[in-house]
């Protein structure tokens, strides 16, 4: 009985070990993809600055060559 009785804590322990090492890589998996979502979204929302960063730089840049324009031209203000 005693030796049944170990047996049966042995099978129990090793279903325990690997139920839990199921749900581990499971929630494992789960914590990378959210991980790799944001930092794919914290890109994304870097590329979207980046390109209103430069239309911006650009229209100022035009700004400053029409200004130059207007004072070569030697309008006064």
């Amino acid at each position: 009985m005693s030796e049944y009785l170990l047996l049966n804590i042995a099978v129990v322990g090793i279903l325990v070990a690997a139920a839990l090492l199921v749900v581990g890589t499971i929630l494992l998996g789960r914590i990378v993809t959210l991980v790799y979502r944001a930092n794919r979204r914290l890109v994304m929302a870097e590329m979207k600055n980046q390109a209103a960063n430069v239309a911006y730089w650009d229209s100022l840049h035009t700004y400053w060559a029409a200004l130059d324009a207007v004072r070569m031209a030697g309008v006064r203000s």
